[in-house]
């Protein structure tokens, strides 16, 4: 009947309207999300551009922050020189504590350039065939030296990992050994670092590092950080360190490919764990270092 085709149609109507409605609403939330998303990604494109020129900026700044550190480091070693002929304690002691001052700051600068070349992609790698054993002597003295200038002595366990065949950038790889150790001296001033190398599955090559205590016991591992933080606040008062260290380890260990993990040693101990894989395939044979 025209009753039923007029309802019929009225019915059809209000559908038609009722969908067009959503679509208008639909539509409108779609071009909100387009719009917020694309917002989203030029605030994302701005953050990247600023921390990529932050970042150059920083490192580019290697030349400017070094050479008067090295002016005043020098200077302050030719006075102490002077004031030991003279015997001239009072003012030797003053000497030194300028020239310690400002090696820690030229230290630190070093480690905040590092970062930033890492962090801008303009720290290259270069990949040597070696083993742990032709480096293992100079990682000792230099780890000794950011380990509070010596104090703690570190201990290698001679295993036959030593003598395993890797290809990496061993400078990187020394680099992230010395600052565990200097972060692990930040923490705790006494007892000592023990070393024990192992291989991994994949043909790498992986480092248990324990900081065990004067009383023979094994501390936990420091817990990896953001840069310039401690998870104990009096600890860069104290000791007067940043907190950098680890961070840059890390930053030093990815570089290669690698990480830092807390694990065990071979004895169960904890241990903060190097890893870093050969990054090509050992194909010349390498003579062993004594």
């Amino acid at each position: 009947s025209m009753a039923s085709v007029a309802i019929y149609f009225a019915m059809m109507s209000l559908y038609f309207a009722r969908m067009f409605q959503e679509q208008r609403a639909f539509t409108r939330e779609l071009n909100a999300l387009v719009s917020t998303s694309d917002n989203v990604r030029n605030l994302t494109a701005s953050a990247n551009q600023a921390s990529t020129a932050k970042a150059n900026f920083v490192a580019s700044m290697s030349h400017e922050l070094r050479t008067p550190l090295n002016a005043i480091i020098g200077y302050s070693q030719l006075l102490i020189d002077e004031a030991q002929d003279e015997a001239d304690e009072v003012s030797l002691a003053d000497l030194r504590k300028v020239h310690k001052a400002g090696s820690d700051l030229l230290r630190l600068i070093d480690d905040i350039l590092a970062y930033s070349r890492i962090d801008a992609g303009k720290m290259p790698i270069t990949l040597s065939l070696g083993t742990p054993a032709q480096h293992i002597d100079g990682w000792m003295k230099s780890g000794q030296a950011r380990a509070q200038g010596g104090d703690r002595p570190i201990v290698v366990a001679r295993t036959a990992a030593l003598n395993h065949p890797v290809q990496t950038d061993w400078n990187a790889f020394g680099q992230a050994i010395r600052l565990i150790c200097a972060a692990i001296a930040s923490h705790n001033v006494e007892g000592k670092i023990e070393f024990e190398f192992e291989t991994t599955p994949d043909g790498g090559l992986s480092i248990a590092i324990v900081d065990v205590g004067a009383d023979g016991v094994a501390r936990p591992p420091i817990m990896l950080q953001e840069s310039f933080e401690h998870s104990d606040d009096a600890s860069s008062t104290k000791y007067g360190r940043t907190g950098i260290e680890m961070a840059l380890a890390l930053k030093f260990a990815q570089l290669i490919g690698g990480d830092i993990v807390e694990g065990r040693d071979g004895r169960g101990r904890p241990a903060q764990r190097l890893t870093a894989p050969s990054l090509a395939a050992a194909t010349q044979p390498i003579s062993e270092a004594a």
